[in-house]
């Protein structure tokens, strides 16, 4: 029997623990150093990937991803179309998920921001919000497969007839266009995003945008279909609650007035 030397011994140990260490090191960096984030435009949310201020969501993301030395590619998709990508895994996230787009991607820990729910309304119409009971009677649209803050869905799904849900590249801008020309007696959307379109249209005056005071929770989403997917979320888990203790993250958000 050829007998080893103990000299020769340690260096082979040596080696193969090195070898070992480079590809546990190899599985558990397996993020890419560039991923992939999509979302509907929803400013100041998520706006234009060409606007100066490309929204609160994404300035956290880019933030929290170059921490790690990750860049974002940022895209534009109709939120129906940008659900499916992110859950068939053509895309590794999704900006400004709600709780129940869980079933397309697997959410933060915790919500990035929160959202308050306002109604857009035509000024002719003197709308007053007192709570669900002032939609009788009133003509409703939405986005397709938004989230919005409860107890709006179960009215929603009650009253189908008195519903109109928009979906495609300019959903958003088709319901405003919808209320102005007295189409549609409502428009619901997040107050910070009516206030800024209606400000930066040419008839600010032929609305009202009225705040409910109710809110969602709004979260990133990471596809479960990559092989990186649960080192990605760590990611941002991670970095997101480092940004949210050093003050980063406040001083993010208070370059849009949210």
């Amino acid at each position: 029997m050829k007998r080893t030397s103990a000299g020769h011994w340690l260096c082979s140990v040596f080696l193969l623990s090195a070898s070992f260490g480079h590809v546990v090191a190899q599985a558990v960096d397996t993020v890419p150093q560039r991923v992939s984030f999509v979302g509907d435009i929803w400013c100041p949310y998520n706006c234009d990937p060409g606007d100066t201020q490309q929204g609160a969501l994404v300035d956290l993301l880019k933030e929290v991803l170059a921490r790690r030395g990750i860049a974002l590619e940022y895209r534009v998709l109709p939120w129906t179309r940008a659900l499916q990508e992110v859950s068939e895994g053509r895309i590794d996230g999704i900006i400004g998920a709600g709780v129940a787009d869980g079933k397309h991607a697997a959410l933060t820990e915790k919500a990035w921001l929160q959202a308050e729910l306002a109604v857009l309304a035509h000024r002719d119409s003197q709308f007053q919000w007192q709570g669900l009971a002032s939609l009788t009677g009133k003509s409703v649209v939405v986005i397709a497969n938004y989230e919005y803050a409860s107890p709006l869905p179960a009215w929603l799904a009650a009253n189908p007839d008195a519903v109109h849900q928009l979906s495609g590249d300019n959903a958003f801008r088709q319901a405003v266009m919808l209320v102005q020309h007295k189409r549609q007696d409502i428009f619901f959307s997040s107050y910070p995003a009516l206030r800024r379109h209606v400000a930066a249209s040419q008839t600010p005056n032929d609305f009202l945008v009225i705040r409910t005071g109710l809110k969602t929770p709004i979260f990133m989403g990471v596809t479960r279909a990559k092989p990186y997917s649960a080192e990605l979320k760590q990611i941002l888990d991670r970095g997101f609650a480092a940004i949210s203790s050093n003050g980063k993250a406040a001083e993010l958000i208070a370059r849009y007035e949210l």
